[in-house]
């Protein structure tokens, strides 16, 4: 029964028929241990996923991603969440080599390598999201983050806005790889604007939306005030759009967040985004996963998953100046 459940080769068409009608009958169920132990490749038919939390709807929907190429593969996937905790990410790391899964995918603790970790899964397969390996043989898939923000920078900017708040990490106090790529896209194209960085006001290390919310309240009420805010993550955007509502600049002051969430269309303004790709990256990371399993050895690659402008309203808000200067065709009666 095993030759036929596992799907192992050399066995006639009409046991396999009588094997199967035997478990209808029966109403069989494999035992996953006991299968694990027989299996002729030595495969538990499992995966395991590791991100900082998988309520974020971005983690989720990665994930959602990554449980469809792994059903077509017949494999389960087992996911938890870090919390950022270094030690908690080791812990959840030897659980999942201890439940001997096929390979991992992890979204590192703080956006870098707990060597730790990488030290207990040496050996299994392994794909890095949204950190790039230093110095670790591994493939990573990640969103292209720094061309992101430049799209949300030359989009402010064409509007015609020059004072740009930036909210989020910095290079040189970010644990997070992914935020601190989005500081240098940013800036980078303030740069080649001729914007200084010393004209930028920067809000940095913020926790969470409360602490973005009082930051960007204190930034607007004293001079001199920008007249568009780029948040580099959604508790950012979330803490922004408190702000500015509850001192009733929500349409005066442009927004543009990185990443999307639910429901965006529907503030007043709607939030304009810099969408990551979620389903291509939770796709090609489970594609490259398989790879790996399946014996590939060519040399580990590092794949920029584009991300996208989406215009809803809050980040297509002219500065006063501009917003009073009239186009031609207005004048044309």
């Amino acid at each position: 029964m095993s030759r036929v459940v596992n799907g192992e080769p050399n066995v006639s068409a009409a046991t396999i028929e009588r094997v199967r009608q035997a478990i209808e009958r029966l109403r069989y169920q494999p035992n996953p241990d006991a299968a694990n132990l027989k299996r002729a490749n030595g495969r538990t038919l499992t995966l395991g996923f590791l991100v900082e939390n998988l309520a974020d709807p971005f983690s989720a929907a990665v994930l959602r991603a990554i449980e469809e190429e792994a059903w077509d593969r017949k494999t389960a996937v087992i996911s938890a969440s870090h919390g950022c905790d270094p030690e908690r990410e080791l812990q959840i790391i030897n659980n999942f080599l201890g439940r001997r899964v096929d390979g991992i995918i992890l979204g590192p603790a703080k956006g870098r390598h707990s060597f730790r970790a990488l030290e207990a899964a040496q050996g299994t397969s392994l794909v890095f999201l949204g950190a790039l390996p230093m110095g670790v043989p591994a493939d990573a898939v990640t969103t292209d983050n720094a061309a992101g923000a430049g799209q949300a920078a030359d989009h402010l900017l064409g509007l015609g806005h020059r004072r740009i708040a930036y909210c989020g990490a910095v290079p040189a106090s970010a644990g997070d790889v992914a935020a601190g790529e989005r500081y240098r896209g940013f800036m980078a194209k303030l740069g080649q604007a001729g914007i200084t960085s010393s004209d930028i006001p920067v809000l940095q290390n913020l926790r969470d939306a409360e602490s973005a919310r009082h930051e960007i309240a204190r930034l607007i009420r004293s001079g001199p005030r920008p007249t568009a805010i780029f948040t580099a993550g959604s508790a950012g955007t979330a803490g922004a759009i408190k702000a500015l509502r509850e001192n009733g600049m929500n349409n005066s002051i442009a927004v543009v967040g990185f990443d999307d969430f639910p429901h965006a269309d529907l503030a007043d303004p709607g939030i304009t985004v810099i969408a990551q790709d979620a389903e291509g990256i939770g796709r090609i990371a489970a594609e490259r996963l398989f790879a790996r399993m399946d014996g590939f050895s060519g040399e580990p690659a590092t794949h920029l998953i584009p991300a996208t402008l989406k215009e809803r309203g809050s980040g297509e808000i002219r500065p006063r100046s501009a917003s009073r200067r009239p186009s031609v065709s207005a004048g044309i009666s």
